[in-house]
């Protein structure tokens, strides 16, 4: 900065919103700054889940109590011991991807049975929360940790203020894989507009 005063730097990741503030205005200040990112990769040989911290074991792989015996079936199922913990995801992830519908007027129809995952499974149709809810509940039966994230695209900016829209809501689920911590995996059906496929961190 010319002149040299001191400021904090403020980031609203979800909006996309990056400032620098400064106490008070000063005249004729300049700003010059350089933005670099890296998208991390992930390393399979580097995941190990032995170094799960007790707490995530205790609170991400919780499952109901009257989880229906034919999710269960399906996780097993779907586990393949001989796959690293990251294939294994992405296995579960495509299994969604690929065998089920986007259906954004299933949640009017009313139709749910005794479990909402379950409803989803033999229906074959919903939403992103539905995927979402449903391969965190297939990880967690895997020993996977997992949980649902959802959040909001902003739609526009209005003066100092930023708008939500419930129509640019999305959900998608994140597993805990050390050393990484959490990392974001989409199972959304096809079918869902492209442009609320996006990325947030809880």
């Amino acid at each position: 900065m010319s002149p040299d005063v001191k400021f904090e730097v403020f980031s609203d990741k979800i909006s996309s919103i990056y400032k620098i503030r400064i106490s008070e205005p000063i005249p004729h200040l300049k700003i010059t700054y350089q933005v670099t990112w890296n998208y991390a990769n992930i390393h399979e040989d580097a995941i190990s889940m032995d170094d799960i911290p007790e707490y995530i074991r205790k609170t991400y792989l919780q499952l109901p109590q009257t989880l229906p015996v034919e999710v269960k079936i399906l996780a097993e199922s779907l586990k393949n011991t001989s796959l690293t913990v990251l294939d294994q995801v992405l296995k579960d992830v495509k299994y969604f991807v690929n065998n089920f519908e986007y259906d954004s007027e299933i949640q009017t129809k009313g139709f749910i049975e005794r479990d909402w995952v379950l409803t989803f499974l033999k229906k074959r149709k919903g939403i992103c929360m539905d995927a979402a809810t449903a391969l965190t509940i297939i990880l967690r039966c895997q020993g996977i940790p997992a949980r649902v994230c959802c959040g909001f695209k902003p739609r526009e900016k209005v003066g100092h203020k930023v708008l939500y829209s419930v129509s640019e809501a999305h959900a998608l689920t994140e597993v805990y894989l050390p050393p990484y911590g959490w990392v974001p995996f989409d199972a959304t059906p096809a079918g869902v507009r492209l442009s609320t496929r996006r990325f947030f961190f809880c």
